[in-house]
């Protein structure tokens, strides 16, 4: 299983289209990792909304992905 933290910023409305959101994967070892790197990226995301979530990739192993929400700003 590879495992990830992500960090993506939420867009709404005409941003949708006309915007590519800002996004952070980091492929991470421990659950612990992503708190650290929340706390170092997230002065990148000041003023936005924005997810942070672990995304368990099971695909190599035939299952679906899982995906943990960590914090939901906006």
């Amino acid at each position: 299983m590879r495992k990830y933290f992500e960090l993506e910023e939420i867009l709404e409305g005409v941003e949708e289209v006309n915007k590519q959101p800002q996004m952070v994967r980091i492929e991470i070892t421990k659950d612990e990792e992503a708190e650290k790197l929340l706390k170092d990226f997230e002065p990148f995301f000041r003023g936005k909304k924005y997810e942070a979530r672990i995304h368990e990739h099971l695909h190599e192993e035939k299952g679906p992905c899982r995906v943990r929400l960590l914090k939901k700003v906006g």
